[in-house]
C-alpha cells in the first residue's frame, strides 16, 4: 500500500513544534539575540518604527530662580525620538516531489522533514547572525541595520573621526549632532596601533597608556555618563586575551557570567563588562580588511533594542504546493528591527591586528 503524506499535519507539527526550536537555537546561539531576547520590544503594525531617544540630546535647560524672574523657553532638543523602517527576513523549507517518491513510510519521511529542518536552523543563524543581519552594513538596505552601521568604523588616529552617516533618520559626524555618534578609539597610531604582537598576549589590550579598552570606556563614561557592558569579539582577540591571562600572573583573575556560561558561551568579565566570543564578528578579507584582521563591538545592552512583529516572529506559513515547479514550500518569516536608543555609551575597534594568535 502507497504512504500517503498528511501535509496537513506535517505543517501543523513544524508551527507547533520545529519552528519554536527554530527561535530558541537562533536566540540562543547568538549571544547579542539571546541577551536582547528578554526585553524585545513586540509591535503590530506600522511602516516606521519610532525609537524613543533615552537622553536630552543637546542637554542644557532648567535654571534657579526667584520672584518673577523669567523663564528660558527655548526648545532645546528638536529629537525626541529616531525613525526606523522594519525589515523582513524569509526562508523557504521546499520539498521536492523526487524526495517525496523516495520516502516508503511515516520514519522515513520524519526523517526527511527533519534534516530539511536542520538546514533551515542553520541557515537563519547565518542569515540573522551574521553578515547580512546583526553585522550588516547597510549595503543591504533590505537587511536589518547591522552593527557595521550603526557602529560604522572610525578613521584618523586618537579618538578617530567619526563616520557621516544618517541613523534612524538623524544625521551624525564629526561636526553634525555629535551627541549621536558612538565612539571609536583608534589609538594614537591609527588602526595599525592595535596589533596583538608576535606570539604574547596583552600587546592590543594594554597598548598605550591605560589600554584600548580603557580609552573606549572613557570616552563612553565621558560622553554618555555610562558605558558598555558587553565587548563582542572573534577568536583572534579571544586567543590574545587568553595568552595573556595565562602568561601575565598579575592580571586580574578572570571571573564568569553564570546566565551566560549555563547557556554555553565562552566569555569572562574585564571590569563590568561581559567579553564573549562571536565567530560571526567580522574578520578578514570578506569584510574589506586584511586577512586575520578582526572588528571589536562595545555594546550598552541599555541602549539596544530588538523589535519583533507580532505575526512574523518566526511564523511559518505551512507547506503548499507549488503551481509550476513540482514541489512542496513553506516559508519562515521573520520582521523586526536592531535599533539603538542612544550610541554614545558603545563603539568600535575597526581593525586589530591578530596575524600573531589567530587561526
Amino acid at each position: 500500500m502507497a504512504f500517503s503524506i498528511d501535509w496537513e499535519g506535517t505543517s501543523t507539527l513544524v508551527r507547533e513544534k520545529v519552528i519554536p526550536r527554530i527561535k530558541d537555537q537562533f536566540f540562543k546561539k547568538n549571544v547579542l539575540m539571546y541577551l536582547l531576547r528578554p526585553k524585545a520590544e513586540y509591535f503590530t503594525g506600522g511602516t516606521f518604527i519610532r525609537q524613543p531617544l533615552s537622553f536630552a540630546p543637546e542637554g542644557g535647560g532648567g535654571q534657579w530662580w526667584s520672584g518673577t524672574d523669567r523663564f528660558n523657553m527655548t526648545i532645546r532638543n528638536p529629537f525626541t525620538s529616531a525613525t526606523f523602517f522594519s525589515k523582513n527576513f524569509e526562508l523557504p523549507v521546499v520539498v521536492s516531489q523526487d524526495d517525496e517518491d523516495t520516502v516508503d513510510g511515516p520514519e522515513a519521511f520524519a526523517s526527511l522533514v527533519e534534516s530539511k529542518m536542520k538546514i533551515a536552523q542553520r541557515t537563519v543563524m547565518d542569515s540573522l547572525g551574521g553578515a547580512n543581519g546583526v553585522y550588516n552594513d547597510g549595503s543591504n538596505p533590505k537587511a536589518m541595520t547591522g552593527l557595521r552601521y550603526s557602529l560604522a568604523d572610525y578613521t584618523g588616529t586618537g579618538a578617530g573621526t567619526a563616520p557621516t552617516k544618517n541613523y534612524g533618520g538623524i544625521p551624525a559626524s564629526a561636526t553634525a549632532y555629535t551627541w549621536w555618534n558612538h565612539q571609536g578609539y583608534m589609538g594614537p597610531s591609527g588602526v595599525g596601533n592595535f596589533i596583538t604582537g608576535s606570539g604574547s598576549g596583552g600587546t592590543y589590550i594594554q597598548k598605550a597608556n591605560m589600554g584600548p579598552w580603557d580609552d573606549m570606556l572613557s570616552l563612553q563614561g565621558l560622553a554618555a555618563g555610562k558605558f558598555s557592558t558587553l565587548i563582542l569579539c572573534n577568536y583572534g582577540v579571544w586567543t590574545e586575551i587568553l595568552q595573556m591571562i595565562h602568561a601575565k600572573t598579575q592580571w586580574f583573575r578572570p571571573q564568569q557570567d553564570d546566565t551566560l556560561v549555563k547557556a554555553g558561551f565562552e566569555s569572562f568579565r574585564y571590569r563590568m563588562l561581559n567579553v564573549v566570543v562571536d565567530p560571526f564578528v567580522p574578520r578578514g578579507t570578506a569584510y574589506g580588511m586584511t586577512a586575520k584582521h578582526e572588528k571589536v563591538y562595545f555594546i550598552d545592552e541599555e541602549s539596544v533594542h530588538l523589535w519583533i512583529h507580532t505575526k512574523r516572529d518566526f511564523s511559518f506559513t505551512g507547506f503548499r504546493e507549488g503551481w509550476d515547479q513540482a514541489v512542496r514550500g513553506g516559508h519562515i518569516f521573520f520582521r523586526g528591527e536592531l535599533t539603538f536608543d542612544e550610541r554614545r555609551s558603545s563603539g568600535v575597534h575597526p581593525d586589530v591586528d591578530c596575524t600573531a594568535t589567530s587561526p
